[in-house]
Order: C-alpha cells, then structure tokens, then sequence
C-alpha cells in the first residue's frame, strides 16, 4: 500500500514538476529567463548555501546531543575519573594563583565567595555578545584553594569541584573528586558527580549536611576517604608482611568456611556481626539455622585478627569484617576456586541477635520465588542467585536441616520425588530417624572438599541437598543457569566473583555506623 502510495507521487511529479500557485510559477519562469549577472549571487546557489549552514548547525546540535548523553549515561568509574581528572587539570592550569589556607581560614565566608564567584562567571558567560566583551579584573583572577589535602577550584557551568588527596604512611595515594552544583547562588548545592567508592555513605552526608552546612560537607567526606584509605593499606601491607602466617592459618581451616563467610553476609550485612558472642546465648551465631557454622572457623579468624594486631603500628586498624572477607576469598582459592580482588575498609557491626536471623536467611526448604525475591531486596540477580548457590559446593549441613525431604515429604513414600533414589537411600542410612544431632553431611557427596562447578552437574541427577538447592534445576526459569554453569567451570567462576563482589557491599558499615572490634566475639 505504501509503496503504491509512494509510485503515485513520484509520477505526478514528473508531469508536473512545479506544482505552486499561478504567481509562484510566474516568478520562476521569470527566474528562469532572467540573464544572470557576474557579481550577483545566484538565487539556487543563495539557496544551497543556506542549506548547507542548516545542516552544519543541526550537525553540530547532534554531536552536542551525543556529548550530553554519553556524559549523562552511566560511564564506568573509570571513564568518569578520567573525564574529572582531565577538567581538574585544566582548571588548575588556568589558574592565576594557588592559595594555601589553614584550618581557620578555611570557613563557611570563603565557601560564599567561591560560590558568588562561579555564579557571576557562569552570568558573564551567559550574556549575549560574551565574546566581545572583555572580562573585568575580577573575573580575570582563577585562584585555587587548597586547604590540607583539598584542592577546592572553579569549574565551568556554576560548578565547585573539591579534588581530595589521600595518602598513607606519608605515600601519596589516590585523587577523588567531587563536583558540587547550584542553579543559583541562593539556592542549595547538590553533588552533581563523584568519583568517591560507592559504599562511603556520600548521599546520606548530602542529605544531612550539605544544605545546611556544605564546609562540613566537603570536611566530612574528606575524612571518610581518608579513614578508608588508611584501614585498606593497613590489611595490604599486612597481607605483604605477614601473608605466609596468615596463609597457613587458613591452611588449617575446614573448607566449610566459605557458607560461614556467606551466612555474615546473608543478609544482615557484611560486618563480622555473625562472631559476637552473648552470655544468654541470643546472637547470630546462637540460632538453629548457623548450627552448622564450625568453631574452628571462628577460632582462625580470631587468629587472624590477633596475627594482624600482633604489629604495633597495625593494632586495632583492621576490622574483623574485612579478616573475614579475606577469608573467604582465600579459602576459595585454595579449594581450587577463583582468585578475586577483596574490596576493603569495613567497619565491624555492634548488634547480633539470632531473632533477626529466620527473617533474613534463605531457608533449605525455600522455593525459587521466596530466594529470588530474597536476593532481590539486595540487588542480585536470578544468575547471582544461581551462582552464589554454587558456594554449597563446600561445606556440610546437619541432618535435621534437610530430613524432611527423607522421612516427612508430602508423597507416598515420604521421600521428597524430586530427589534421587539411589542418593535418598545414602542420605538415610547417614541420617537415620533417630541420630546424632552433632552427625554432618557434605553438601557435595561428590567433590565435597574442591570448588568446582559438581555442585551443578549433582542439581542435574537430583542430587542437591536441600529443597532450596535442587528448586534450581526444578524450576524452569534458572534450569538454562544450572545447566550453562554445568557444563562451563569457567563461566561459573566468573559469575561467582561477580556475585560475592556484590554480596560483599551488603549493609557495610562506614563511619559511626560501625567500629573496629579489639575482640571480634565482643563489641568495644
């Protein structure tokens, strides 16, 4: 229809190629027969050239479209540090003075001026004929401020940018920038953009104290960087210097400490509040459902945490939430696992208590909907869930935890049908109706003491413990991601770093939110 449409017209147009009123046509003819004279510019070629500045124009409104939206997407990190870093640059080599301030001369009365001075930049600009209009003295001076490790300057487009240098043991570390933005003087500032680590609580200090007091702001932020910067550098060199003792702590340590990492983590936040002790039995620990978690696993970090405060310039910087993540990093790794870099500087939490645990751990017997919705609350996706499910590749549960699925199941043999036979009949003559609550079962009857993608291919024969463990290759929806990670250690691996990266960022504690404990079994 369209294509019939589209003939049509062409054939109209070559009848009749002008197709204006009588008087337009009148003037065309005219155009037409009219001598063209040197000098005087053609009436088409006038035309043309009009055209051709249109298309210049909209060509460039494109590229300043793309240019907004590539800036206002979501770069990685590393592009946005890159782009800052660049603009700090220029602006600090276009300035005409650098001045160095102490701490009283650094006040909310300075902050004004550099607002009130960005702002009537900004106005200058803006103003029509800016180009032939030469700035005043005032405007000519682009002075820089540097008050102790911050570098505070004028950025184009009514913008402060305060650029923070870190460092440790007297060693420059890394630059961190913040960009702070006003549509007017009188109004609050907002952060339009920073390149500060996403789990230091930025947006919590925005909405506390910029409005009301932006000098504390930018004082506030400056600390928690550098409070961060400190405590990680504390455990990398720590790592450096006493690695080999640490090493061999973890050598000692059951392979089940990763599913003991991941209960701190799982999902009352990564801050070592799972190692808190109590006298009436009533924290984390205490509760049926981290019966499973080992007392040597707690005994290692305790010595971990005791070899790291063993250095005199290092005692009581490292939490135990970050001995922990380290931890488990390593443990993976000598089970054969992935290695993966461990995001530093946590805080140890001051709270446990084994009444919260039921609500925010997945239970052996949850279905994909209640996990799935589960990992969702914290940002994690069906493939982090499958993934980090593959941690049951080490580790072992107690009998009670899954004998439903052997003795009480809602069939007619009261065996779960969804388990395998021949695995259902080890898994009672392991765990007989009346047993040892103290008897364990690995999680892998396979390959239980390796990490490795087994856990997978034993969800594909009925072989996953718990009903939460096997309602992964049951269910439709994540059956694709069992079956990929089975046949891919490889991908499986990847997936895993991806998600305990994740699981990692948690509910961190930074700041007053948390301290670092001297005792990881007990609050300061």
């Amino acid at each position: 229809m369209e294509s019939d449409i589209e003939d049509s017209l062409r054939k109209k147009h070559r009848k009749n190629p002008f197709t204006g009123d009588s008087s337009s046509r009148k003037q065309f003819e005219q155009l037409a027969a009219r001598p063209f004279v040197m000098g005087e510019v053609n009436f088409v070629q006038e035309e043309d050239i009009r055209l051709e500045t249109t298309r210049a124009r909209f060509s460039n409104v494109l590229k300043r479209q793309g240019e907004l939206t590539e800036r206002l997407s979501r770069d990685s990190d590393k592009t946005i540090f890159e782009r800052l870093q660049k603009e700090f640059e220029a602006a600090r080599a276009s300035q005409t003075e650098e001045i160095c301030l102490d701490g009283e001369e650094w006040n909310d009365g300075l902050l004004a001026t550099i607002r009130e001075r960005v702002h009537m930049e900004a106005d200058r600009k803006a103003l029509p004929g800016d180009a032939n209009i030469a700035p005043g003295p005032h405007f000519q001076e682009k002075i820089t401020y540097k008050i102790g490790s911050k570098v505070i300057c004028c950025l184009e487009g009514a913008r402060i940018g305060i650029q923070y240098e870190t460092s440790f043991a007297g060693e420059p570390c890394e630059l961190y920038h913040c960009v702070l933005e006003s549509k007017s003087f009188l109004e609050k500032m907002t952060v339009l953009e920073h390149t500060i680590p996403f789990f230091l609580p930025v947006r919590e200090a925005e909405n506390d104290l910029l409005s009301s007091n932006a000098m504390k702001f930018i004082d506030y932020v400056g600390e928690l960087l550098q409070a961060y910067v400190d405590r990680r550098e504390q455990v990398r060199l720590i790592k450096e210097l006493y690695g080999n003792q640490i090493k061999e702590l973890y050598h000692s340590l059951p392979y089940h400490m990763v599913e003991f990492v991941l209960d701190d983590s799982e999902w009352l936040g990564c801050d070592a509040s799972v190692m808190l002790a109590s006298r009436n039995r009533g924290s984390e620990k205490d509760s049926s459902d981290n019966l499973s978690l080992a007392g040597d696993g707690f005994d290692t970090v305790i010595k971990a945490k005791a070899a790291v405060d063993s250095v005199p310039s290092c005692r009581n910087k490292v939490s135990c939430a970050d001995v922990l993540a380290l931890a488990t990093r390593d443990v993976v790794v000598l089970a054969g696992g992935p290695y993966y870099d461990v995001e530093l500087g946590r805080l140890d939490g001051r709270f446990s208590s084994k009444a919260v645990v039921s609500h925010h751990l997945p239970s052996p017997d949850f279905n994909l909907d209640q996990l799935s919705s589960l990992f969702a609350k914290h940002g994690l996706s069906l493939i982090d869930l499958v993934a980090l499910s593959g941690a049951h590749s080490l580790g072992f549960a107690h009998c009670g935890r899954f004998s439903n699925r052997i003795y009480n199941f809602k069939s007619k043999d009261k065996i779960d049908p969804t388990l395998n036979p021949v695995y259902a009949k080890e898994l009672k003559q392991m765990c007989p109706k009346i047993v040892d609550p103290r008897i364990a079962i690995n999680m892998d009857p396979v390959t239980p003491r390796a990490f490795d993608n087994v856990y997978y291919k034993n969800l594909q024969q009925g072989k996953g413990l718990f009903s939460s463990d096997q309602c992964l290759f049951t269910d439709r929806r994540s059956r694709n991601i069992v079956n990929f990670f089975a046949s891919s250690n490889s991908g499986f691996r990847r997936a895993f770093v991806s998600a305990i990266t994740k699981l990692g960022r948690v509910g961190v504690k930074t700041g007053e939110q948390g301290e670092i404990r001297h005792d990881c079994t007990m609050v300061n």
